[in-house]
Formats: structure tokens, C-alpha cells, sequence
């Protein structure tokens, strides 16, 4: 059975080493005060992807232990459509979060504590 034919659904997990840390940016020496990673201020890469992020969180399913977010979007064309309506209203989208907290099924890895400078 066809809920939405045609529809385009993505998702994606998203996780973090605990609740306090989702949204939060990589620690950085904020030398300028300008908030902004920037300048070569030194930053602690604790996600290991090589570059300062304002997002400390890593794509996937995490470890033990680990917050996870769940995302998922439903794009999708109307089955009817309003007449003189705007032509924004031509398509549509849902989408769906969840949180959980993974079970400790072994060790929590900390976050990593690689060194880098801000461009």
C-alpha cells in the first residue's frame, strides 16, 4: 500500500555523548570575542572530523551510552491542490524528530582531543 506515491523521504541520526552537548560547538579559544572560530584560534577537534564545527554531534548511530537524534523528512505533492492558491503550496513537507539515549552496552567513548586551528 502506496501512503504518498512519489514522495521523497530522507533521514538522518545525529549523535552526541549526552544531552548537554546537543547544538553545542566545538570548544575554541575565542581569542576575538566575536564568537566566531575564525582568525587561527586554536579549537579542539572532539568529534575527529579535522575541522572546527558549531555542531559537536557526529553522523550516525553513536556508541554506548551516547544521545542519539532521529530525523526524518517527508517531501511530497498534495493529492489536490487549491485552486489560485501560491505556487509554494505545490509541495509539501512533514518531518519527525526523536530523541533516545543509547543503552550501555559497553564503555562510553569520550569525546576525542585533536588540536587545530580556525581559518
Amino acid at each position: 500500500m502506496v501512503v504518498l506515491p512519489g514522495a521523497d523521504i530522507t533521514s538522518s541520526r545525529v549523535s552526541y555523548y549526552d544531552f548537554a552537548d546537543i547544538g553545542r560547538p566545538e570548544r575554541w579559544d575565542d581569542e576575538d570575542g566575536n564568537g566566531t572560530c575564525n582568525d587561527g584560534e586554536a579549537y579542539t577537534d572532539e568529534n575527529l572530523s579535522g575541522d572546527w564545527d558549531s555542531d559537536v554531534g557526529v553522523n550516525g548511530n553513536g556508541g554506548a551510552g551516547d544521545v542519539v537524534i532521529y530525523e526524518v523528512t517527508v517531501t511530497y505533492e498534495p493529492l489536490f491542490l487549491m485552486p489560485l492558491a501560491p505556487d509554494s503550496w505545490n509541495s509539501a513537507s512533514l518531518k519527525a524528530t526523536s530523541i533516545k539515549k543509547n543503552q550501555p552496552f559497553g564503555n562510553q567513548l569520550e569525546y576525542g582531543s585533536g588540536a587545530g586551528t580556525c581559518e
